[in-house]
């Protein structure tokens, strides 16, 4: 398992935070809510962020104006149109008893792990539309909310393979806010030269989102192959890509930090590990 799903690493990003924006390290107790206060200082943005709980904060009401803020910024380019119902209010009881599930799973997979995810995923938004195969978001000016689009069918695994997803990319964050991943402003990892294959989309895009979307996927290949789920379709068109988007990153190492190639060097080794789980995926999916 990678260190953004560590406990006492996760702790560490979290407490140095708190230590730069409040001036004193957390209390182990006292963590969660120094965390969401730090937040609030330095991203200065309105955002929903649940009481520390033994369960995840999940939220329905997205007219809720600061829901709404939260949302726009989440969406991004894939904001629905006008007048489209996103509102899950009609499913809540559904979903949080599949969200429940998915906790149990997670709790399964790995405690240390699901105790990340409840440290950093303060809230989750459902609203549901289509969004081409979007199935969620997080975004690094809005740590601790995350949202997710509840797709028919979907069972206490799917929740958790999103759950995970979002919390991993959070993970990611906040290492980026205290240890620094990569050398470039984020636009220059645009350029034509900085495109990496994105395991997840199945598109060339930039160093980092591809960066992101590398270690998410192993992360879900770890989840799935721990719990001995069936994977979905999806997670197998991901992990099929993933050999391809790791010689990419590996590459233009040259866009690292020593502390981001180090972590890739981390990932490169857990697929090594996973590599019994690459063995049954088609490359042609």
């Amino acid at each position: 398992m990678l260190p953004l799903l560590k406990r006492d690493y996760v702790d560490y990003n979290v407490d140095m935070v708190v230590l730069y924006a409040l001036g004193a390290r957390p209390v182990p107790a006292a963590r969660f809510d120094g965390y969401r206060q730090a937040l609030l200082r330095l991203k200065g943005r309105p955002f929903l962020f649940g009481g520390e709980a033994p369960h995840l904060m999940l939220r329905f009401d997205v007219e809720d104006p600061v829901a709404r803020e939260n949302l726009d910024l989440l969406f991004d380019e894939r904001r629905p149109p006008d007048g489209v119902d996103t509102s899950c209010t009609r499913e809540a009881e559904k979903i949080t008893s599949r969200v429940r599930e998915a906790e149990g799973l997670l709790e399964a997979y790995s405690a240390s792990a699901a105790a990340v995810l409840r440290l950093l995923i303060g809230s989750i938004l459902f609203a549901r539309f289509d969004a081409d195969d979007v199935l969620g978001s997080s975004h690094g000016a809005l740590l601790g909310t995350i949202w997710i689009n509840p797709q028919d069918g979907w069972e206490g695994a799917d929740y958790a393979e999103m759950i995970l997803h979002e919390g991993v990319h959070q993970s990611l964050f906040l290492d980026e806010m205290v240890n620094t991943l990569f050398v470039r402003p984020l636009r220059e990892m645009e350029d034509e030269s900085s495109l990496v294959l994105s395991p997840s989309l199945g598109r060339p895009r930039a160093y980092d989102l591809a960066f992101h979307s590398s270690v998410v996927v192993t992360a879900l290949a770890d989840l799935y192959s721990a719990l001995a789920l069936p994977r979905p379709p999806r997670v197998e068109a991901n992990l099929a890509r993933l050999p391809v988007s790791i010689a990419g990153l590996r590459r233009r190492d040259d866009l690292l930090t020593a502390h981001g190639k180090g972590l890739l060097g981390l990932l490169e080794m857990e697929v090594e590990r996973l590599s019994p789980v690459f063995s049954g995926v088609s490359s042609s999916t």
